[in-house]
């Protein structure tokens, strides 16, 4: 719904932005002539730039398939065809007021002798000019078209984002898991040892390894943030202007019976669309470079920044050098001219409306090239200046498609990743408790069990974004007691754990708070020699405070961490809490430090 009203805004604002364009065609007719005339030519012509959207681009050309939007260019262009043929019969020239005009514009005979008309002019100029009318027309439309996709766009990238998001926070969480099963797995395995199990330890071993790996994959994909080269993106399409320019102009030139009953096709090919400082290649060359300086230096750092002034001055400038390349392209094709260069097929021109002898100075050229232009110099600046602005429009929405394009492929690889697959571990690990044959009362039986348990947890939270303040509370005083399983009881190793809970229901991310707690145990405690965990934490009105205290103790091998857990607690924290919490770590004295402070949801 949000889509058609914006669309149909778009419609509305073209309309009568060409309403206003249009009816200066009819400058000599009446007033009430003139608008009629514009609104006829114009609603036609917006049309054609919505059926351009809708048939061309939008179901083709954003959606990757180039070849059918090719395919179907023809099509379109015998759409032009038709509007070109209405319109010649619109854009009446011989009424001067409206009945007339309305008397001419319904009847078959008016359309009958305009069309008979056209077509002789067709046949005599061997349709150049209708070539080169139609491919403008073409690239117009499709220009003005840009004005849908632009917006289009902006709502499929703000709509990518959100399940980027989403997806990127599932496939965070999704990390944990193997994460959690790693370091937990490390705790059975040293006791496993300890016990003389050494066939479950290698097990154990072999089962963390996978989880190592589950983690090494997901944080090298999950991290990996694709970002398009802009510049090379800028390059690109400014090769597709400098094409396009350069089909336009060479149609422009294009003409069978002027130049191909006169020139070979080499000849033409040289004097007309390479050599020639007013031919294809040049004009569109110059073009292309204008362009893309526009966007690299005005559109987007000022435009896009909302400083409209800097924008408005560069413009200016930017107006200024294409009027002076215009002025010094008229004067280089006159002095051909003047050096018989016409004999060798440039441009003929006519003298007599330049007001120039045959025997003109450089000096009185530029005198009239000068004169001749500064006739409609404001209106034609303003209409450049509408194109560089739509051209802008045209580099920023190529640059939103490979976006979206770079977005997508990072949400696919997000899904993916996300089917980090707990329950599998869980399976794995299952299959390993059952095929044991421990004890029961064994130190490593009752740990696989406890294993399991967690697990579980990992399991049933991973796909849900919140849960209840209470369970995640449960989880961790779990996991402390599975920890301290594995210590002897020594006066040089203290644990302090405790919880205070006001009982207010509350919601948290799960998984949030565990990374900490892993980590003081993993870093903070030995035996064979004095450590400590000081673990404190407070939930009081929806706000949950935490502080991990922890001694520093050299890393084994086994135990040597796979750098996710931190990151993904802060990475998770970013996106899900913003400007909701504090959170600082840090080493000062062998001792090391966590502190969060975190608001909750009700």
């Amino acid at each position: 719904m949000l889509a058609i009203r914006r669309n149909y805004l778009i419609f509305i604002g073209q309309f009568a932005l060409l309403l206003l364009l249009f009816q200066f065609e009819a400058w000599k007719a009446s007033p009430a002539h003139r608008w009629v005339q514009a609104g006829l030519m114009g609603a036609a012509f917006v049309s054609l730039i919505w059926v351009n959207y809708r048939y061309l681009i939008y179901p083709y050309l954003l959606a990757g398939r180039y070849g059918a939007y090719l395919a179907r260019i023809p099509l379109f262009l015998l759409l032009l065809v038709v509007f070109l043929l209405f319109g010649i019969a619109w854009t009446d020239g011989e009424a001067r007021d409206l009945p007339t005009y309305l008397r001419h514009i319904t009847s078959l005979d008016y359309y009958r002798s305009q069309w008979q008309d056209f077509v002789k002019s067709v046949l005599e100029s061997s349709g150049g000019r209708v070539y080169f009318v139609l491919v403008g027309q073409f690239l117009l439309t499709s220009l003005l078209a840009l004005v849908y996709v632009f917006f289009e766009i902006r709502v499929r990238r703000l709509a990518i984002q959100r399940e980027n998001r989403q997806a990127e926070l599932l496939a965070l969480q999704a990390q944990m898991s193997p994460h959690f099963f790693f370091n937990a797995l490390n705790t059975v395995y040293g006791q496993a040892l300890v016990e003389g199990f050494n066939e479950l330890a290698e097990r154990i071993q072999e089962l963390a390894t996978r989880a190592r790996e589950m983690n090494k994959s997901s944080v090298a994909d999950v991290e990996t943030d694709p970002k398009p080269d802009a510049r090379r993106t800028a390059r690109l399409t400014a090769f597709l202007i400098a094409g396009a320019n350069f089909l336009y102009y060479t149609l422009d030139h294009f003409n069978f019976y002027s130049y191909f009953t006169r020139q070979t096709v080499w000849e033409f090919l040289w004097y007309k669309i390479l050599a020639n400082p007013a031919g294809a290649f040049f004009r569109s060359l110059v073009f292309a470079l204008l362009t893309w300086g526009h966007y690299r230096y005005l559109y987007r750092p000022y435009f896009l920044a909302k400083r409209y002034g800097p924008y408005l001055i560069g413009m200016g400038l930017l107006l200024a050098v294409h009027w002076t390349l215009a002025l010094a392209r008229m004067f280089f094709s006159i002095y051909l001219h003047l050096h018989d260069f016409p004999q060798q097929g440039f441009d003929y021109v006519d003298l007599k409306a330049w007001g120039l002898r045959q025997d003109a100075t450089g000096l009185q050229i530029w005198e009239s090239v000068w004169t001749m232009n500064g006739k409609g110099t404001i209106s034609m600046l303003v209409l450049f200046g509408l194109i560089y602005f739509l051209s802008g429009w045209l580099y920023q929405t190529i640059q939103g498609l490979v976006e979206n394009r770079a977005l997508q492929r990072q949400q696919q690889r997000a899904d993916y990743h996300q089917q980090a697959d707990a329950q599998n571990l869980t399976a794995q690990l299952q299959q390993v408790v059952d095929s044991s044959e421990l004890p029961a009362q064994s130190a490593a039986a009752q740990s696989l069990k406890q294993v399991t348990d967690l697990m579980k947890y990992v399991t049933q939270s991973g796909s849900r974004g919140q849960v209840a303040v209470a369970d995640e509370l449960q989880f961790v005083q779990d996991y402390v007691a599975f920890q301290r399983k594995r210590i002897p009881d020594h006066p040089l190793i203290l644990i302090d754990f405790q919880i205070r809970y006001d009982g207010k229901p509350a919601q948290i991310v799960p998984m949030l708070l565990i990374p900490f707690v892993e980590n003081a145990f993993q870093y903070g405690i030995r035996t064979d020699g004095p450590c400590f965990v000081d673990l404190q934490l407070d939930v009081e009105k929806q706000k949950l405070n935490m502080t991990v205290l922890n001694s520093l103790i050299p890393k084994t091998v086994f135990r040597q961490s796979s750098g996710i857990g931190l990151a993904n607690v802060r990475k998770r924290l970013a996106l899900l809490y913003p400007n909701q919490y504090t959170l600082t770590t840090g080493e000062t004295d062998g001792v090391f430090r966590v502190e969060l402070n975190l608001q909750l949801s009700a």
